[in-house]
């Protein structure tokens, strides 16, 4: 694969991690690129839309070549929905979405955090 026709598109909190891979990284969509004739690696970074031709944006759209769909990462974005799916598969921790049975101990995860902030037991 051609070095020159692979970019990241990420987010301005994961910009450091993503250069680390060497190639050209970005957190806006790069006008004026033929992003036709390239391969994204999406990192961290699933709100960008595709294909930016695309004013209507529907969620199942993509870039034709893309690395870590966008669907990917909303939905590890979204935890519960995550695990969700998941547990279609195997065996996952039980989620309780609105009340804790009495006497329970859990792991108390707001649905916004970063870095583990916030997490209580």
């Amino acid at each position: 694969m051609d070095a020159s026709k692979i970019i990241v598109l990420t987010t301005g909190s994961e910009e450091k991690s993503a250069r680390r891979l060497g190639y050209p990284t970005y957190t806006y969509l790069p006008y004026g690129q033929n992003l036709k004739d390239k391969v994204i690696i999406r990192w961290g970074n699933g709100f960008l839309n595709a294909p930016i031709e695309n004013i209507i944006f529907s969620e199942t759209d993509d870039f034709d070549n893309v690395i870590n769909r966008q669907k990917s990462i909303e939905l590890n974005v979204d935890k519960p929905k995550a695990l969700q799916t998941i547990s279609k598969a195997v065996l996952t921790p039980k989620i309780y979405l609105t009340a804790v049975p009495n006497k329970k101990i859990v792991v108390f995860r707001p649905k916004t955090h970063s870095s583990g902030q916030d997490f209580n037991y």
